[in-house]
């Protein structure tokens, strides 16, 4: 919900300092989200991520993740998280446009990466 909020969980609104007022804002976002997050998080609790969702206007069916803690979503669920990003990115991007072995493989282009016609900027700071 926001970045207060996980340390003080009682907080009903956010404050101008608060970092991450993400449940603030998240209204304002024209384009579609997809919530992922973890059943068993024990740093951000899952009702930051419901509250997320409930309070998005579009909104994407979210993935609740069984067993799935904070930072662990991507490797314990390896090919079911690259299956649901997948479904996520057809969803919003009209389809899929398939290779010949059938996988949708990022492409890079003079320092920038092309997804499905989308081109994003390559991050070289990290």
């Amino acid at each position: 919900m926001s970045g207060l909020r996980v340390i003080r969980p009682f907080l009903k609104d956010s404050y101008w300092f608060d970092i991450f007022p993400n449940v603030d804002i998240i209204r304002e976002c024209k384009s579609p989200i997809f919530v992922i997050h973890g059943m068993q998080d024990e740093e951000i609790d899952i009702l930051h991520g419901r509250q997320l969702y409930a309070k998005s206007a579009q909104k994407i069916a979210p993935w609740w993740v069984d067993g799935g803690g904070h930072n662990d979503i991507e490797f314990q669920t390896r090919g079911l998280y690259f299956q649901k990003l997948k479904n996520f990115l057809n969803e919003v991007g009209g389809g899929e446009k398939k290779e010949s072995s059938g996988t949708m493989t990022p492409k890079r282009e003079n320092e920038k990466v092309v997804i499905q016609d989308q081109v994003l900027p390559i991050d070289r700071k990290s």
